[in-house]
């Protein structure tokens, strides 16, 4: 076995628990930030419309930027607001994928504080996607309508986010294990679609992993690389004049640890969705006709293979 660091600066000190961020505490800022008024004026249910899009905006848009438009007042126009909302407090739908949020905040000052979550909220929000598929029989808001009228359901994928600051009940995370209610007529709905329940502790970790995004510099990975019966265990690419590549074989089990221990941070130097025709594309098109030889170094990815004659890519 040969074992490579792959460097990218010092560790932070953000791993001692002392000075880990919380989603309470940074939701609450953010706010008076965006509303330029005391958070403790605010209703319990106002909080919640608002957790939504915080959560939408800062915590899951800089792990994956296709999820949500682009324009700003696209995305304020996804907050899911007034009566009629079906259970839904913030909707978008981009490039097929739907994203579906219900936000339940609890621990304010103002008067419609519940500490404990209720297990008929859960179990409602299992069933959105039926509520959304008769959307011209129910009653609900115009904005929810809108994107409802737009969903493909034949080819449509789903992303479903249950956030909440209360205290959980029993087994909710169990029953969000076992996915949503089944919709007549849609056999496969099931297979394209993500039910995450995010209690508080699930909160702060997908913060946190967000936050270590922005924050890539300084973070050393150990790659050890497995023999090669045919020769060295890795091959290195690039000479002096460039930057360096080595290409070598990992176990799966070796790269789940690392996700395990870096989370997003691992692939940010790395992004392999489209996502419009942004900086970040305009400078892989700069990098193609004005430096090609650092093309590869800045654009590669992960082969797999499930046996020695069959590989592909990931």
């Amino acid at each position: 076995m040969v074992t490579l660091n792959i460097h990218r600066g010092i560790v932070t000190s953000m791993a001692e628990d002392s000075k880990k961020p919380w989603f309470r505490d940074h939701f609450r800022e953010w706010v008076e930030a965006t509303l330029k008024e005391s958070f403790d004026s605010l209703h319990d249910v106002r909080r919640s419309k608002l957790m939504s899009r915080y959560f939408a905006e800062e915590v899951l848009r800089p792990r994956y930027p296709t999820l949500l438009p682009f324009a700003e007042e696209e995305v304020l126009a996804g907050v899911v607001d007034g009566t009629y909302d079906c259970g839904v407090d913030f909707i978008s739908r981009e490039d097929g994928v739907v994203l579906i949020i219900q936000a339940k905040y609890s621990g304010g000052k103002k008067v419609t504080k519940r500490p404990h979550e209720e297990p008929q909220d859960f179990q409602s929000f299992r069933s959105v996607l039926e509520r959304l598929r008769r959307f011209r029989e129910l009653r609900m808001s115009e904005a929810l309508k809108e994107v409802a009228a737009d969903i493909d359901w034949e080819t449509d994928r789903f992303q479903l986010y249950y956030i909440t600051l209360r205290q959980p009940y029993t087994n909710q995370e169990q029953e969000a294990a076992g996915g949503i209610t089944a919709v007549a007529g849609i056999a496969d709905l099931q297979d394209r679609t993500d039910l995450v329940f995010c209690d508080e502790n699930r909160l702060n970790l997908e913060l946190r992993d967000t936050m270590s995004v922005d924050n890539i510099e300084g973070k050393t990975f150990r790659l050890q690389f497995a023999d090669n019966e045919a020769g060295a265990a890795w091959l290195r690419m690039g000479d002096s004049d460039t930057r360096p590549c080595f290409i070598g074989r990992v176990s799966g089990s070796q790269l789940a640890v690392l996700f395990q221990q870096h989370k997003s941070s691992l692939f940010t130097l790395n992004i392999r969705n489209y996502i419009g025709d942004n900086g970040t594309n305009k400078a892989i098109r700069k990098t193609a006709i004005d430096s090609p030889t650092d093309f590869f170094s800045f654009n590669n990815g992960i082969s797999s293979a499930s046996n020695p004659n069959h590989a592909g890519r990931a």
